[in-house]
């Protein structure tokens, strides 16, 4: 996502800020629906629930990604 900082923006400026960069969105769909299925399989070979599997699997890649 685009960085935001506080200064007045001219309505071009505002239209780039709100709209979300397709590529960005579509990267971010594809990482979510990766932690989701990795979430399915952890939950299914541990026998967790799947909520809590999502957070390890979630936990896993922020530290990943850090």
């Amino acid at each position: 996502m685009r960085e935001h900082t506080e200064h007045t923006h001219t309505e071009e400026e505002k239209h780039f800020w709100a709209m979300p960069d397709s590529g960005v969105m579509k990267y971010i769909e594809d990482e979510a629906a990766l932690m989701i299925a990795s979430a399915r399989k952890v939950a299914k070979k541990n026998e967790v629930d799947q909520k809590q599997a999502l957070w390890i699997v979630m936990t896993l890649y922020q530290d990943f990604y850090k």
